[in-house]
C-alpha cells in the first residue's frame, strides 16, 4: 500500500497514472484489433489530455465551460498554418515543433483576453458556461465560412506529422506506434505539470476559488488573477490537444471548435470524476472506447447505454468512476482487514 501511494501520489505520480492508463489500452487495443488499432486508440488519449484541460478548469477552479472545444480548435489551426502552405508560412520541419507551441500559445492568448473581460465583468456560473459555449459557435460558425483560413466546410487535409529531428531522431510520429507513443509522452508530460502547478499554494487558491470565492476576496486574495492564470492555462492544454490531433490525424476542420465535442468533453469528466487529472483522463478513454466498441455490438442503441452511463455517474457518483473504484477498493480494505 505504501509503495503504490509513493509511486501515483504526488506530482510525478500524475505521469505515472496517465502512462499505467495507456499501457492498459494499448494491451486492450491490441488484443482486440492488433497493432493497427493503436491509431485510434493514439487519437482518445489526445482526448484524455483534452479532457484534463476541462478537469484543471471544472473540477479544481470551478468554472464550467461549455466551450472548450474553441481553444482544442484553435489549437489545431495553429499547427496547421505554420506546417503548411494555407497562410504561405510553411516552416516544414522546424514548423511542426514550432507549431507546438503555437497551439498552446494562441489559444492561451485568447483566452486571457477573454477572460478578462468575463472575469472583470462578473460573468460567472452557468453565465459563464453560455458565454464559452457561444464561442464555441461563433468559432464554429467562423470557420465554416473562411475558408480561406480555416478550409471550410471541406477542412484542411495533408497536415504533417510531428518531426522528431529536433531531438535528434530520424523520422516522425507518423507510424501507428511512434504516434501512440508520443501522445502518451505529452499526456503525461502535460499531467505532470499540471499537477505541480496544483500542489503549489496556488494551486490552494484555485481550490478555494472553486469553495468558496467570496471568503477569499474578503480575505484580500485576487481570485480574478487565479480565474484567469486557470483558464489561460487549461486553454493553452486544450490547445496542445488540438495541436497534437492535427498532427496524428493530419486534417481539421471547423467541427474540431464546435459545441459537439465541447459537449463530450464534460460528459467524459463527468463520468471519470472531477477534481481528478487522471479521473478525467480515463473518463474520456472508457466513453470514446465504448462508443467504438458499443457501436459494432448494439448499432441503433450504443448512444442510448452511454447516455445511461453518464446519467448513472452523474445521480449516484459524483466522484465518478474513479470515485467509484476507490470506494469499491476501501471497502474491500476495511473487509480484508476485520477478517484478519
Amino acid at each position: 500500500m505504501a509503495v503504490m501511494r509513493k509511486a501515483f501520489g504526488g506530482s510525478s505520480g500524475a505521469g505515472v497514472q496517465v502512462l499505467s492508463a495507456s499501457i492498459v489500452l494499448a494491451l486492450l487495443s491490441v488484443a482486440s484489433g492488433g497493432v493497427a488499432r493503436l491509431d485510434q486508440a493514439a487519437v482518445w488519449l489526445i482526448l484524455g489530455l483534452f479532457a484534463m484541460s476541462l478537469d484543471l478548469m471544472w473540477g479544481y477552479g470551478g468554472l464550467l465551460s461549455f466551450g472548450q472545444a474553441a481553444f482544442f480548435g484553435l489549437g489545431a489551426y495553429a499547427y496547421t498554418w505554420l506546417t503548411t502552405d494555407k497562410l504561405g508560412v510553411n516552416l516544414h520541419e522546424l514548423g511542426t515543433v514550432v507549431g507546438l507551441f503555437a497551439g498552446i500559445a494562441l489559444p492561451a492568448l485568447v483566452a486571457l483576453l477573454l477572460g478578462y473581460f468575463l472575469f472583470y465583468g462578473k460573468v460567472v456560473g452557468a453565465f459563464f458556461a453560455i458565454v464559452t459555449m457561444a464561442v464555441s459557435f461563433l468559432l464554429q460558425s467562423l470557420g465554416m465560412g473562411w475558408s480561406r483560413v480555416f478550409g471550410g466546410s471541406m477542412g484542411i487535409s495533408g497536415i504533417p506529422s510531428v518531426s522528431l529531428a529536433f531531438l535528434g531522431i530520424p523520422g516522425s510520429t507518423k507510424g501507428v506506434v511512434a504516434g501512440y507513443l508520443f501522445a502518451t509522452v505529452m499526456a503525461a508530460v502535460a499531467a505532470v505539470l499540471m499537477r505541480m502547478m496544483l500542489n503549489t499554494s496556488f494551486g490552494l487558491s484555485v481550490d478555494g476559488v472553486r469553495d468558496n470565492e467570496e471568503r477569499l476576496v474578503l480575505l484580500g486574495f485576487k481570485t480574478i488573477h487565479t480565474k484567469l492564470v486557470v483558464f489561460a492555462v487549461a486553454s493553452g492544454v486544450a490547445g496542445l490537444a488540438g495541436a497534437l490531433y492535427a498532427s496524428h490525424a493530419n486534417f481539421v476542420s471547423a467541427d474540431l471548435m464546435g459545441t459537439l465535442l465541447s459537449t463530450e468533453a464534460v460528459v467524459w469528466v463527468a463520468v471519470g470524476g472531477r477534481g481528478s487529472l487522471i479521473g478525467a483522463f480515463v473518463g474520456a478513454l472508457v466513453v470514446r472506447a465504448m462508443g467504438f466498441w458499443l457501436s459494432d455490438i448494439a448499432v441503433d442503441f450504443w448512444l442510448i447505454l452511454l447516455g445511461a452511463l453518464f446519467i448513472a455517474m452523474v445521480l449516484f457518483g459524483s466522484g465518478g468512476l474513479l470515485g467509484l473504484a476507490r470506494s469499491v477498493w476501501e471497502r474491500g480494505v476495511r473487509l480484508a482487514a476485520r477478517d484478519s
